[in-house]
């Protein structure tokens, strides 16, 4: 038996290729789900005869013991497995194909038909072109949106499930990017704003809208407050151009391609349909850049804003920095962030980089540079540790610029969290170095000290002198089992 795994699309006949269109007509039994299978051109779903095609809903996962009731059977010798999208692009092709050559092996030959998937609709549709976006599936999965987009490009998210488009819009506002420009492409691919509704058996009904270019046919007596009009359902829409009207159909399930652009804080106000994706740009609807690209580790203090607070100076930063070696999933916690010089230039490796602070001016100054640099991945949290560290998401890696005393029970809470953290502890008093090395002697770990002395040079009456800094300790460790 002949098994072929088809792209189907964005949900209409329209977008389904020539191609996967001939190997469905081929095919003696189609599976897929509900909404992929009612999506299918008639032709498709009946044989030569024009009786009616055996189609089968399935979930992937009861697709193969389907399939071997066939091969068992062999009364067939073409099967078609219908999926949403392309075949490529988030798809479930991938986990099918290696699930029936495990079951099957070469016994099924399977072949793979790509579709047009919706990252290429929208981009058709806004007329730009989609090769140089972040491309990333939110659709019933775990999504961390501002690290997407802290990542420079414009992206794409296809969305469902938790992450709809403005719950995305909403955690951006949250991180502070509510300006940023975004596009929702909902019902891609089905009817348009100034197209006339109707089913296989005619005509069902117009869009009534206020806009003097959209066709109003055959509405005859109706009324937008009247949801018992001759023609059934009724449903409010909101035009491209921004005019409000309403769609009289008889069918209550109608969709209606619509295009949103505005900002993520006006796109989180609203609710959009679960066929929605979004498109985030890196700037404002006025062109200001909002994200940054990413700087090589050791930036000069002088870029930062400072005021009063103690900031970690570079040469100690560039050691920080290698020590605790985070990764772009990394999640980080900046325990006496003060400035917030280490926090930004975690932020920009990192996933996520929470900056604990108690004082207002550093509070203060830690917004002022992630604003500065971009660095919108970076929270910001005005506390005490360990009390208000409870509700940060667990630690990859913890910075301890400040513990303000309590140095033990900080790490004490994150080892709790996670005893595998690795931790950096920068010290400028000999007692702070003692109770690292406690700690991390109750933990049997085996610390890495460094010692840091340097000298800058500084002009002093036209000449050039060395002034040496404070000798600095960088305590590393991590707990091996």
């Amino acid at each position: 038996m002949n098994i072929t795994l088809i792209g189907t699309g964005c949900g209409t006949p329209a977008t389904l290729t020539e191609e996967g269109k001939h190997a469905l007509e081929r095919a003696d039994v189609i599976f897929g789900a509900a909404r992929v299978l009612n999506g299918l051109p008639d032709v498709c779903t009946r044989t030569s005869d024009s009786s009616r095609k055996k189609t089968v809903q399935a979930k992937p996962k009861q697709i193969c013991d389907l399939l071997a009731g066939y091969v068992e059977e062999g009364t067939i010798e073409n099967a078609a497995i219908a999926l949403s999208g392309d075949s490529g692009f988030y798809s479930g092709a991938r986990i099918l194909k290696e699930r029936i050559l495990e079951r099957f092996g070469d016994f099924c030959p399977v072949e793979i038909i790509p579709g047009i998937s919706s990252v290429q609709m929208l981009a058709a549709r806004l007329g730009i072109p989609w090769q140089d976006w972040n491309l990333v599936s939110a659709h019933g999965v775990d999504c961390d949106p501002v690290h997407e987009i802290m990542k420079g490009r414009a992206t794409f998210f296809l969305t469902g499930g938790k992450y709809t488009a403005d719950v995305i819009c909403r955690e951006l506002v949250e991180a502070g990017l509510g300006d940023l420009r975004v596009t929702v492409g909902e019902n891609l691919s089905y009817l348009h704003e100034d197209k006339n509704v109707s089913t296989d058996t005619g005509h069902a009904g117009s869009i009534l809208t206020s806009d003097p270019g959209t066709k109003i046919e055959h509405v005859d007596s109706f009324s937008a407050s009247d949801p018992d009009t001759r023609n059934g359902h009724v449903g409010s829409i909101l035009t491209r151009n921004g005019h409000v009207g309403s769609i009289l159909t008889s069918d209550p399930d109608m969709k209606i391609e619509n295009i949103v652009t505005g900002t993520a804080s006006e796109c989180a106000e609203r609710s959009f349909s679960d066929l929605a994706v979004l498109l985030v740009d890196t700037k404002t609807p006025d062109g200001k850049q909002l994200i940054q690209c990413r700087r090589p580790a050791g930036m000069p203090d002088d870029v930062f804003a400072r005021g009063k607070v103690p900031m970690t100076k570079m040469e100690v930063r560039c050691v920080i920095l290698g020590k605790m070696a985070v990764s772009e999933n990394d999640v980080v916690w900046d325990i006496g962030a003060g400035t917030g010089s280490v926090s930004v230039e975690l932020a920009m490796q990192a996933r996520q980089v929470w900056a604990v602070e108690r004082r207002d001016e550093a509070v203060e100054l830690i917004r002022e540079n992630r604003e500065k640099f971009g660095r919108w991945n970076l929270r910001i949290v005005q506390g005490e540790a360990p009390m208000d560290l409870k509700e940060l998401p667990d630690p990859d890696a913890v910075f301890v610029g400040g513990s303000g005393g309590h140095l033990g029970e900080i790490l004490h809470e994150v080892w709790r969290r996670n005893e595998n953290a690795r931790i950096c502890i920068s010290a400028t008093l000999l007692e702070t170095l003692q109770e690292s090395l406690a700690a991390f002697a109750e933990r049997e770990i085996e610390p890495d000290i460094v010692q840091i002395a340097f000298t800058r040079s500084e002009k002093v009456g036209g000449r050039h002198m060395m002034r040496a800094g404070n000798p600095i300790y960088v305590i590393t460790g991590s707990y091996k089992q």
